[in-house]
């Protein structure tokens, strides 16, 4: 798969490979305070510099794995970014959901569109060769604040469970998981292990 990447549909939202260009969407993500809250640990400030990191390893996910966070738009309106990508946490190999979404977007159910679209996609797939679903063979990992309660729920509604914890930045995170065969459901939501590279 080139690092063009598929579309993705979820419903009315339109969902493509996230590109180093879309930077200003995460900045503009940075700067909402009700979103940068749950995206940047304490201390930390939104810059250009930093969203254009942020872009770059989206944009390197497509190009090294073939899947990665999608730019999410409904009505020609980009909304945020969502999907799966390949990371390595505590040293152990991790495919993980992230989710950011504009607080005008939170409440109206494309956190869990975009959570499910990204649990159904068939375009991840496993770096070793094998071409199997990165879902089909993993579990997924989501990394959220313990006290972001609409992002548990969001979670709990996608059929993840508590897994633990870890810590990234001076934060406690609690680790939310799926594994292969389970349910995927829907609900609300905005932000979900959105944090940032």
């Amino acid at each position: 798969m080139s690092a063009a990447g598929p579309k993705l549909s979820a419903g009315a939202l339109e969902g493509r490979p996230f590109h180093r260009d879309d930077w200003p969407l995460i900045l503009a993500l940075h700067r909402a305070p009700l979103a940068a809250r749950w995206l940047l640990p304490p201390g930390d400030e939104a810059s250009p510099a930093r969203a254009r990191r942020v872009a770059a390893a989206f944009a390197e996910d497509w190009a090294a794995e073939g899947f990665g966070p999608y730019r999410w738009r409904r009505g020609g309106r980009a909304i945020g970014y969502g999907g799966l990508a390949r990371r390595v946490i505590e040293g152990a190999p991790e495919i993980e959901l992230l989710i950011a979404l504009t607080p005008e977007s939170w409440g109206q159910g494309a956190a869990s569109a975009i959570g499910c679209a990204a649990l159904e996609a068939d375009g991840p797939r496993r770096s070793d060769g094998s071409g199997a679903h990165a879902v089909g063979g993993a579990s997924v990992l989501a990394r959220i604040r313990p006290d972001n309660v609409a992002a548990e729920r969001l979670a709990l509604r996608l059929g993840f469970e508590a897994a633990g914890e870890s810590g990234w930045r001076g934060l406690a995170l609690a680790h939310w998981r799926w594994r292969p065969g389970g349910a995927i459901g829907g609900g609300t939501g905005g932000v979900m292990g959105g944090n940032t590279p």
